[in-house]
């Protein structure tokens, strides 16, 4: 067993694991000998000798029922906190149908993993994200009255798709956490009819994710804005890199800015797609219109898809001085892009239909004419791929 670096398991709805009996004894008997460290049997303290040798084990998922071994191999089952008695443990990947209720006691031994992927609930499956050392996904489960903030205590990315109760579970984080979850990077939620908006006046008086990286938004039906989001748990948003939405069809601006948030310093990317209703990418307070800085002084890539009603990207007389590469696909309302003489110094691609970009009214002709050079027409790629299958 300890040459083995690869061990398969899964959690069934009665969080047991189903393990070879030989292991299961050995994480029963580490378990009782730490639990009567006084007068340990011969045999627990084998078993925990056993353990400390194990320097690197990955409990890898590879279906949702229990595992199936040949010979005489016999199944046996454990609790998921016996896992923790597997003290050299560094990468644990594993599939449960439910969230545990673990005291704060009995969630050390995750802390300490070097690498894990939680997947948790009947459907939860990989939506891959820039932060995934440490991931939790959770999917088709009721949040309501669900309590994941010991999940997040030392997770990097967190997945939530398909989940009902997302307003319960989000006021019940912003009720009992007693800090912040300062190692999640990116979060992503997909699939939901919640509005995310907080109710009873619920909302986090400081930033529960102070470093998040990365916010991901699909197919949610209900949702406005990012900003019930930013209510809800306090976001300022301060080292935020990437917004991507996509098919979230009444959302009618990505952020209010001049409350909670002014600006966006560490904002490098936007992603939007297929949101029927958006108008602008930022509305803004009337006290922030009279702020000079741009809202995205960092932005890089700006991609704008299928967004008939879209507008609006910033102030009329903001500029965006690190734009450098941008497509706009079925945006044809979209007039007025923050492009200047200067845009050309740093600009390497302007994507979108010739149409659309004949219809531009920049600040003069001379500005269009520096970016002529970097324009390429989108429907020359649609045509190239077309001839590809004749």
């Amino acid at each position: 067993m300890a040459s083995c670096p690869v061990l398969s398991c899964s959690v069934p709805a009665s969080m047991t694991v189903y393990l070879p009996a030989c292991l299961a004894r050995v994480l029963r008997l580490a378990a009782c000998s730490r639990e009567s460290p006084a007068s340990p049997s011969r045999e627990s303290l084998f078993s925990c000798t056993l353990l400390s040798n194990l320097h690197s084990i990955s409990l890898t998922t590879l279906t949702s029922n229990p595992p199936k071994y040949r010979g005489e191999v016999e199944e046996e089952q454990t609790s998921f906190e016996e896992l923790g008695c597997l003290e050299r443990l560094l990468i644990l990947s594993i599939r449960l149908d439910r969230i545990p209720c673990l005291s704060s006691e009995n969630v050390t031994w995750i802390n300490k993993l070097r690498r894990f992927q939680f997947f948790i609930g009947p459907t939860a499956n990989s939506l891959p994200t820039r932060h995934d050392k440490r991931r939790v996904t959770i999917s088709g489960l009721n949040l309501s009255g669900e309590w994941i903030g010991w999940l997040l205590g030392n997770a990097s990315s967190l997945v939530l798709k398909n989940c009902l109760g997302l307003n319960e579970m989000l006021e019940d984080l912003v009720i009992n956490s007693v800090g912040c979850f300062v190692c999640l990077k990116s979060l992503t939620i997909a699939s939901s009819n919640s509005s995310l908006q907080p109710g009873g006046g619920c909302a986090a008086h400081s930033d529960l994710l102070p470093n998040l990286e990365e916010l991901h938004l699909q197919d949610m039906t209900y949702l406005e804005s990012i900003s019930e989001l930013v209510g809800h748990l306090g976001l300022r948003f301060q080292k935020l890199k990437l917004i991507e939405v996509t098919r979230c069809s009444q959302m009618k601006y990505l952020i209010s800015c001049g409350h909670f948030i002014l600006t966006l310093p560490n904002l490098e990317v936007i992603k939007v797609s297929f949101c029927d209703k958006l108008d602008e990418l930022f509305s803004y307070h009337s006290r922030q219109k009279m702020y000079p800085d741009p809202v995205a002084p960092s932005l890089r890539i700006l991609e704008l898809k299928n967004l008939p009603k879209l507008r609006t990207l910033c102030r009329h007389e903001e500029t965006w001085p690190c734009l450098e590469q941008v497509n706009v696909i079925k945006c044809n309302l979209l007039r007025k892009p923050p492009f200047t003489d200067q845009s050309a110094d740093i600009m390497k691609e302007i994507r979108g239909e010739s149409q659309w970009w004949s219809t531009l009214d920049l600040h003069d002709d001379r500005t269009k004419s520096s970016l002529q050079p970097y324009f390429h027409p989108a429907e020359d790629e649609s045509n190239a791929s077309q001839n590809l299958w004749k």
